[in-house]
């Protein structure tokens, strides 16, 4: 008898523990590549960094200020500074992946190092496209 108001089609409720749910994961998600980052600027403090390790922390970075941005609805950017973002960072992943697997494997990569490259950008993948969201939200 309570309940005979709502109708099938209105919201009860459950969209908001989507939508909530969904924060939950972005916020898991922002703090696991926020830890992953902090490694990677502990790993370069020890020996002579390469250039391209520097850049590729310096993207990584700019991919963790996107996923901050998205995850906290901040609106911190413009839509073109999130393209331009988003293509530079998309553009040194595959770079970074193209000079690694030349210099250190010299085209013949190991399957170890392929299955390496494909869950790097496993990771990497939802916050690059974090990049293009916060595009699409300005």
């Amino acid at each position: 008898m309570l309940d005979s108001h709502i109708s099938p089609r209105s919201s009860s409720g459950i969209s908001f523990l989507k939508g909530r749910k969904r924060s939950i994961i972005w916020k898991i998600y922002f703090y696991a590549f926020l830890t992953m980052t902090l490694f990677s600027y502990i790993g370069l403090l020890g020996k002579e960094a390469r250039f391209i390790d520097v850049l590729d922390t310096l993207t990584t970075s700019a991919m963790l200020f996107a996923l901050f941005n998205y995850t906290y609805k901040k609106n911190l950017l413009s839509a073109y500074s999130w393209i331009f973002m988003g293509i530079f960072c998309l553009s040194e992943n595959i770079l970074y992946t193209y000079l690694t697997n030349i210099f250190l494997h010299e085209n013949s990569p190991s399957t170890s190092y392929t299955f390496g490259t494909l869950f790097i950008w496993l990771i990497n993948l939802p916050a690059l496209i974090t990049l293009f969201l916060n595009a699409r939200k300005n």
